[in-house]
């Protein structure tokens, strides 16, 4: 092996060993109460009189989540609190439902959830009266067109999602019974 190589594998095995070490649940999770400086005990006051009977997971994810927080700015604070209070008002169906969508997007191949991220990404960059609109043009669809177009795969990836080019009405939009099914024509 030359030195370049025997050099690559030491920098994968740094980065390898510090990616262990962070993750690990010892060290600063291992942590009781007492422990912790105090600007930490005032962040992580609700939780004093159980911290030490925590598990280290589960005192590592809170003292994680911590870090993160802080990292935030003002703005990012106020929409992670909106989110969560978003998630609080949903029923413990819609929970189960938004968990096993979350497992399902996981269980995609990795070049598909990249896709969707992007698709996701190009939504979000629509001004707010244009993702309104696509939102309104779903929920106007009969349930029964809805559904089976997202279980039609084949069909569904036909379809890319491109903003600013949906600007024309559809020609049937006026017809009565509504919309067309499925999604915008391709141009």
């Amino acid at each position: 092996m030359n030195a370049k190589a025997i050099e690559n594998r030491l920098g994968r095995l740094a980065a390898l060993a510090a990616l262990l070490l962070a993750l690990w649940p010892t060290g600063a999770a291992a942590q009781r109460w007492a422990e912790l400086d105090a600007d930490t005990q005032k962040w992580l006051a609700p939780l004093a009189e159980r911290w030490d009977t925590l598990s280290k997971t589960q005192r590592a994810r809170l003292l994680r989540g911590l870090r993160q927080w802080r990292a935030m700015s003002p703005e990012e604070r106020a929409r992670a609190r909106e989110r969560f209070a978003e998630w609080q008002r949903l029923s413990p169906e819609q929970r189960a439902a938004v968990r096993a969508q979350y497992r399902r997007f996981l269980a995609l191949p990795p070049e598909k959830r990249q896709r969707l991220r992007g698709i996701y990404r190009q939504f979000q960059a629509l001004p707010p009266e244009r993702r309104e609109a696509w939102r309104r043009r779903w929920r106007e669809q009969h349930p029964g067109v809805q559904r089976p177009w997202r279980d039609r795969p084949a069909e569904r990836d036909r379809h890319e999602f491109r903003p600013g080019l949906d600007r024309r009405p559809w020609p049937d939009r006026d017809r009565p019974g509504g919309l067309r099914p499925g999604p915008p024509p391709r141009r």
